[in-house]
């Protein structure tokens, strides 16, 4: 599931447009994280990296749970840098340097670019959740699992047994 073999063509137009936004937002978040990494912030660089990693393995098989994944991800990245924001203003420090330093840019924009991220990937999962849902027949989106809860009427949703419970 982590490296796959071939994409997953999204089957709806809808699903086309997230996987589209995720590539834009995956190649920006290259682009940043090997800029911190040239300009000496490796943890934040690799976090980025990461969390390219994460984006590729969602949209090439349109998996939802890689979507929470980077969700978390970056929300946690994000409470960081909110922090680190929270406390140079409680020391009295000022957010804009007196120097041009292009790493505390790269900082600030990486907050905006996490926050876009949080949204465009939460579009996603709804979109991919739905398709997983659709694909196994359940309104659970097992993924293709049997539902372990059966339907009004006594008819497993996703599952090739049908049972009743009526006498």
């Amino acid at each position: 599931m982590l490296c796959p073999t071939e994409p997953i063509p999204p089957p709806t137009e809808r699903a086309q447009t997230c996987v589209g936004r995720i590539k834009i937002l995956m190649f920006t978040q290259l682009g940043l994280g090997l800029a911190k990494l040239f300009m000496g912030e490796v943890s934040g660089g690799m976090m980025d990296l990461i969390a390219c990693f994460i984006l590729w393995s969602g949209y090439t098989q349109l998996n939802f749970c890689t979507m929470v994944i980077y969700i978390f991800f970056c929300g946690m990245t994000a409470v960081q840098i909110l922090a680190m924001i929270g406390t140079i203003l409680q020391n009295g420090g000022s957010l804009i340097p007196n120097r041009f330093e292009l790493l505390v840019y790269l900082v600030y924009g990486s907050l905006i670019l996490y926050l876009i991220g949080i949204y465009i990937a939460f579009q996603s999962y709804k979109e991919f959740k739905a398709i997983s849902a659709e694909d196994s027949g359940s309104l659970l989106g097992n993924a293709g699992m049997p539902s372990m809860f059966p339907a009004p009427g006594g008819q497993n949703i996703g599952s090739s047994k049908v049972t009743s419970t009526k006498v």
